[in-house]
């Protein structure tokens, strides 16, 4: 009975010991919440993580995660993560942290959730020390997303055109009641009075429409691609409005003018009226509607029957056809007679609607104050892949000059003339030399066209300017602005080589910030490929030196690396030269020996070691 009880109690002792759950110590466990995680696009945000250390079973504990150490990364999406690595508290079981991620948002981004990765790196049970990587779910909204081009600029230097761009959504909801803020951040180029709005109704998702918006390019304007920003708003599903991200776009004017002057008969003397008649051609390419002549005196004295301005209607105008207008001029009997005292500007309609002018244009009405302007020797000379371009402008009066600039334009609008060129004083019968650099757009020649040529001026403090004068220069044949002669060009296979060149400045400019880069291709290498010299004065020499490694498998030949340089003129330009060959020799080691020579070496010395080995086995 006794051994009964016995086994009873310790049955009993089992099945309570059975009945209570032992708790299980799991490795730390770790899990993610975001407690906002809609990201917005084209900015740089917060993002809010929490991070929290429990396993996933409750019944279940997990050990204390101490010195943790977080990184979030984009992973395999788009989205870009600036923060560094930040620390955590320490986590024991069922314990969270929160810690903050700088992330930004590419503005094209298509709607829908990603997943960002987050590595943890941690400590538990004393030393032991582990890295696991767990998931941020981020969303991104559905949105209309807007990509904008460029699809054509009808602009010229001085003159208010149009600036026509296309307009797509690329997103997965239509962008309804959008509109498009249109700015231009720099001053030569003006949008509207300084933003243009234009108005879609509804863009469909993968639709496109084109709108048009007036832009001005001031005189000083160049034909570069100037930025133009986009800011799209729009209306959401809820009606609520939204301001999507701005985007960028250039625009670049034309050189030259629409309006080009091709003749003006009739002058003009001081006390008298004559009858002027001028004619002018559309230059441009697109057909002017509801043109209206604008002419303006812009020297004292001078009216058009009494007044200052007066107006004449031309309708439209194709691209190519000219318009001969009349006024009569009056010129008062205490004015200086002057060759340009009158703008011309042309009001028109473009073919989008939107209004638009060309001008001003300065034209010629009477003799020339300070008697005729004359240009001559006028020619091109190359200074590496640029050009000069240079000619002699003699005062053929009996007046003296002041104050003379000279403006030189190229009848290719791809073709940049440099300057103006300031001249100064012109005494009668004097001669000047004027001299402007030229730059052509890729594969265009800039000596292979004509010039307008014009003289401005003051006489009696009163400004005029000459009649244009159309240049067509002598070329001359291109040379280099630097003489490259290599001083220390042979080589030893396999081995790391001295190059060195003598480089010579040959024009007759200061120029500094000489870099030289040697073009080096395979099977040769360079740790050293440039240079650099401070200043360089006309006739000045300095020497260049560069390392050039030649492979093992090498043989004796001859070859040839390129040189490249750059420099800055005393005008703040720079000037590329080159390629220049410089012809190098690759030769064997002095003081090597052949192939077949080690080998004959090496096989005596193998049998003096036998030999002896065999004497010392023997003796």
């Amino acid at each position: 009975m006794k051994q009964l009880r016995v086994v009873l109690l310790a049955v009993l002792v089992a099945g309570s010991v059975l009945a209570v759950p032992v708790a299980a110590i799991e490795d730390p466990r770790f899990e993610t919440m975001v407690s906002e995680p809609q990201l917005q696009p084209g900015v740089e945000q917060s993002l809010a993580v929490t991070i929290t250390n429990d396993d996933e079973d409750p019944d279940d504990r997990v050990e204390t995660a101490s010195n943790v150490l977080v990184t979030a990364t984009g992973g395999s999406t788009p989205i870009d993560v600036h923060s560094g690595q930040r620390r955590l508290t320490d986590l024991p079981d069922g314990a969270s942290d929160t810690v903050e991620f700088t992330v930004e948002v590419p503005a094209d981004l298509p709607g829908g959730t990603y997943e960002l990765p987050i590595e943890i790196t941690y400590e538990y049970e004393g030393d032991e020390r582990e890295t696991d990587t767990i998931y941020a779910t981020v969303e991104v909204p559905e949105r209309p997303i807007f990509e904008v081009t460029e699809r054509a600029t009808d602009l010229y230097v001085g003159e208010t055109g149009v600036l026509n761009l296309s307009v797509r959504n690329n997103g997965s909801v239509p962008a309804t009641d959008a509109t498009l803020a249109v700015a231009a951040p720099n001053s030569a180029l003006t949008v509207g009075e300084g933003t243009a709005n234009a108005h879609v109704t509804e863009l469909a998702p993968g639709s496109t429409t084109e709108i048009a918006v007036p832009v001005t390019a001031s005189q000083s304007a160049v034909a570069n691609a100037y930025p133009v920003t986009v800011t799209p708003t729009y209306n959401n599903e809820n009606g609520i409005e939204r301001t999507a991200p701005s985007l960028s776009i250039g625009a670049t004017p034309k050189r030259g003018s629409r309006i080009d002057v091709r003749e003006v008969t009739g002058t003009v003397v001081a006390g008298e009226t004559n009858r002027v008649e001028v004619t002018l051609e559309n230059a441009g390419s697109t057909t002017l509607t509801e043109s209206v002549l604008h002419l303006e005196a812009v020297s004292p004295g001078l009216t058009f029957d009494g007044a200052a301005t007066t107006a004449q209607f031309l309708g439209a105008w194709a691209p190519g056809e000219t318009r001969t207008v009349s006024t009569d001029v009056t010129i008062g009997e205490g004015a200086e007679p002057g060759d340009a005292p009158i703008e011309a500007t042309v009001a028109f309609v473009h073919p989008t609607g939107l209004s638009a002018r060309a001008g001003p244009t300065t034209l010629g009405v009477g003799p020339p104050a300070g008697g005729p302007i004359e240009f001559d020797a006028v020619e091109i000379t190359h200074q590496g892949p640029g050009a000069v371009l240079s000619a002699q402008v003699t005062n053929q009066g009996e007046k003296r000059l002041e104050n003379a600039v000279a403006t030189l334009e190229s009848v290719d609008p791809t073709i940049d003339v440099g300057g103006p060129a300031t001249i100064g004083t012109l005494d009668p019968d004097e001669t000047a030399t004027i001299a402007v650099e030229l730059d052509g757009a890729p594969g265009v020649n800039p000596a292979t066209g004509a010039f307008q040529a014009q003289l401005q001026y003051d006489r009696a403090d009163q400004p005029y300017r000459s009649d244009r004068t159309t240049l067509r220069p002598a070329v001359t044949a291109p040379k280099h602005l630097f003489e490259v002669t290599p001083r220390n060009a042979t080589f030893e296979i396999d081995a790391t080589n001295e190059l060195r060149v003598t480089v010579e400045n040959e024009g007759e400019t200061q120029l500094t910030d000489l870099r030289a880069r040697l073009s080096v291709r395979e099977p040769y290498t360079s740790q050293s490929p440039t240079a650099f010299v401070e200043s360089l004065g006309p006739g000045e020499s300095a020497i260049l030196t560069f390392e050039v490694t030649t492979p093992e498998d090498g043989v004796p030949t001859t070859d040839v690396l390129s040189l490249n340089l750059t420099a800055e003129t005393p005008a703040d330009r720079t000037v590329v030269d080159g390629p220049h060959r410089v012809p190098v020799t690759i030769d064997s080691p002095s003081g090597g020996t052949s192939g077949s020579t080690a080998v004959a070496i090496g096989a005596v010395v193998v049998i003096l070691i036998l030999a002896g080995g065999w004497w010392w086995l023997n003796r």
